[in-house]
């Protein structure tokens, strides 16, 4: 996911359309509404107290109604969605399947 969120940032048009897979978990933003969710991970780049999340908004039809805190993986193509009136960059998710927690649930920049 760190990869996907660091292209887009960097690189933006030049991956819409590309195919990605994430796992991370649900989290919903009540500040910013979307027709999906946002997954997300926490990343440390040297300890755990300069750890910081990391997320990505996903469009998925009934993806709302998943559970907060609940592990995912999701596989879909980079796009946009209109988040609180704006575009911003998204996962249009073709697949979202449950999966447990990874053991190592951080990922390390």
């Amino acid at each position: 996911m760190l990869q996907w969120v660091t292209a887009i940032n960097v690189r933006g048009a030049e991956v819409q359309g590309q195919e990605a897979e994430v796992v991370g978990f649900v989290y919903h933003d009540p500040a910013r509404p979307l027709d999906g969710f946002i997954v997300v991970r926490h990343v440390i780049i040297c300890c755990a107290a300069d750890g910081s999340g990391v997320g990505l908004p996903v469009v998925w039809a009934g993806g709302a109604k998943l559970p907060v805190d609940s592990w995912v993986r999701v596989r879909g193509r980079l796009g946009t969605a209109l988040i609180d009136g704006r575009p911003e960059p998204a996962l249009l998710a073709d697949t979202v399947e449950p999966v447990p927690r990874p053991a190592n649930p951080y990922l390390y920049a």
